[in-house]
């Protein structure tokens, strides 16, 4: 287990937990965190934003938890917390300025507590696992390329995609129930938005779904039932 407190950052710039015989357990950092290469532990939990530029593994149930705004940046990242821990962003999630980073999950629940791609837009973001969205995912413009969910979504915020060439074609996809669980805009500059399984409001009550761009919308399984 490592242990960093103090407040500051935390600077990685070589390959973390590599050796498969030298397994690190939890990392937690009271501070942020500046990651220049991969880092495989049980856990990680960073306290005051993170800045993301290589692939994140974890084998524990606690996960990866990213209190404070975050940045993936310096290529294409994978987070993979396996199926059976949650990865939490706690603040804002932004591509670096200087290309739009694919962004690739692994976990059972992936948690956006705020907002996604709102400065800088990601290129594809896919998720294998549950979604839970909290934040708009591109709050002041296209959040992302294309958003792929497999499992089940809970969607109380707005999502704005605008894919060319491979992320032309499906702009969101969600293959599990999805709830709309607050009145929720879904946006495409003409993508097909997908729904491969039920599309039910949530219990508390007739929440409000408008998707606009001119695409295709595919129902595939049954809508308000």
């Amino acid at each position: 287990t490592l242990t960093v407190t103090g407040g500051g950052e935390v600077n990685f710039i070589g390959a973390v937990g590599a050796i498969s015989t030298r397994a690190l357990g939890a990392i937690a950092i009271t501070g942020s965190l500046n990651s220049d290469s991969t880092i495989q532990a049980a856990s990680v939990a960073v306290s005051l934003g993170s800045n993301i530029g290589g692939d994140v593994t974890t084998t524990a149930s606690a996960g990866q938890v990213y209190t404070g705004n975050a940045i993936i940046s310096g290529g294409d990242v994978v987070l993979n917390a396996g199926g059976s821990a949650v990865v939490t962003f706690d603040g804002t999630l932004e591509s670096d300025s200087a290309a739009e980073r694919d962004l690739t999950i692994t976990a059972s629940t992936v948690l956006f507590d705020d907002a996604v791609g709102a400065t800088n837009e990601f290129g594809s973001i896919s998720i294998t696992g549950i979604l839970d969205l909290d934040g708009d995912i591109g709050a002041s413009g296209m959040g992302a390329q294309s958003l792929y969910v497999s499992g089940a979504a809970d969607l109380a915020a707005d999502i704005s995609t605008d894919g060319v060439g491979a992320s032309a074609g499906i702009g969101q996809s969600f293959g599990g129930a999805t709830v709309i669980s607050d009145n929720v805009a879904l946006v495409t500059t003409g993508q097909t938005i997908k729904f491969a399984n039920t599309l039910n409001s949530d219990a508390n009550g007739v929440s409000t779904l408008t998707v606009t761009g001119g695409g295709e919308v595919n129902f595939i399984g049954a809508v308000g039932a």
